[in-house]
């Protein structure tokens, strides 16, 4: 579909997917479906944030499906921003999977590894099993979403990417949201 200059001139502008609804014919952000994959391998692949080939995700074991997401982490990164890596890392795993595929329940290992010497850093480890019902009502409590649909954006602008995370979910993402990483995890360990 070619897009109507005007809608061009949005997406450089970086005016999101309602004016995009409106003026250029494309569904808005309620109306929005994530990408769907196969597998959770082939989703987190396609989004380019870990490689198997590169070590940083592995699957260890497919029934019951278990994969493993690595952090990258240099000497010297301090404790606190290790597990804070490990622990998006676990976000990211759980979320990109019921996100983008059907499956209904995964265990999520992140295990940080060096960067430099690929060593794992097994002091930071975490693992967490959940369902996709149980993600869910995590994220419905923390975030205040109804669906798995409104953790990512479905509009592209500049620099913003297709199922990039959502303003919402980038709440419990990071670190310094309200409510953080580490309130989202612990919820999801409950």
């Amino acid at each position: 579909m070619k897009l109507k200059p005007r809608c061009t001139l949005y997406q450089m502008l970086g005016i999101g997917a309602t004016v995009g609804a409106l003026l250029c014919g494309r569904p808005a952000l309620s109306e929005y479906k994530p990408s769907v994959y196969g597998s959770p391998e082939k989703a987190i692949e396609a989004l380019g944030d870990f490689e198997s080939d590169n070590g940083t995700l592995k699957i260890l074991s497919k029934a019951p499906l278990h994969i493993q997401l690595s952090p990258q982490v240099v000497e010297g990164d301090r404790e606190d921003v290790i597990r804070v890596q490990t622990r998006k890392a676990l976000l990211y795993g759980i979320y990109r999977t019921f996100i983008h595929t059907k499956v209904n329940e995964i265990k999520v290992t992140a295990l940080p590894i060096d960067l430099i010497t690929d060593e794992p850093r097994n002091e930071f480890k975490e693992t967490i099993a959940i369902s996709r019902a149980k993600a869910l009502s995590a994220a419905q409590k923390i975030l205040g979403v109804k669906s798995f649909e409104e953790l990512v954006r479905g509009d592209a602008a500049p620099g913003i990417f297709k199922d990039s995370w959502s303003t919402v979910f980038e709440k419990g993402y990071f670190e310094t949201g309200n409510p953080g990483v580490n309130k989202f995890i612990e919820e999801l360990k409950k």
